[in-house]
């Protein structure tokens, strides 16, 4: 069952996290400038120079690092899990415009598929028709079964689940970002 946060805690999760946090940073330094100028304008600098240093990918990627909990998949490690008998492929949010993210799960799965021979569940709103068309036309895989009416990674996994229940599969390989996968 997924579970509905309120709108309160929504807000608050966004505007915790930058960018929002800095914006708002600099909404406050602005307000306050007037009766506290040198606090606001300290305000106003450190939240641009901190928005700028976590935008840089050097940054971005050491704090990803600490998301990713899952190793790497490798030829000898789908080895030891034979007992699989599909690749699950989430899809990277609603649409599908060549996100970098998308295009790499569906190249894992291309390359599991080569390395298996194991049929492909592709999960998503409505990205999942492109992501059928990239797989089968760029990338020359089959894809077998298509789930379609998830718009959140806790439907990927509550349709996608019932899907391979349907066709008696109980061990699967899940195909996403290492950031995602504590999500997914």
């Amino acid at each position: 069952m997924l579970i509905n946060k309120p709108i309160w805690q929504t807000v608050i999760e966004v505007l915790i996290f930058p960018p929002a946090f800095n914006i708002l940073l600099i909404v406050i330094g602005l307000i306050l400038m007037k009766s506290w100028f040198r606090f606001s304008l300290f305000l106003i600098i450190a939240s641009l120079v901190l928005l700028y240093i976590l935008s840089m990918n050097v940054v971005a990627l050491h704090l990803a690092r600490g998301l990713i909990k899952y190793p790497v998949m490798t030829p000898e490690s789908v080895q030891k899990h034979p007992d699989a008998k599909a690749i699950v492929v989430l899809s990277g949010g609603h649409g599908f415009s060549g996100k970098p993210y998308t295009l790499q799960r569906l190249e894992t799965a291309a390359y599991l598929q080569k390395l298996t021979k194991l049929p492909i569940l592709i999960s998503g709103y409505r990205s999942s028709r492109y992501m059928k068309v990239v797989l089968k036309n760029e990338m020359g895989s089959h894809i077998k079964y298509i789930e379609d009416r998830s718009k959140s990674t806790g439907q990927n996994a509550v349709f996608s689940a019932k899907l391979l229940r349907s066709h008696k599969i109980k061990s699967f390989y899940l195909v996403t970002n290492g950031w995602h996968m504590k999500r997914s």
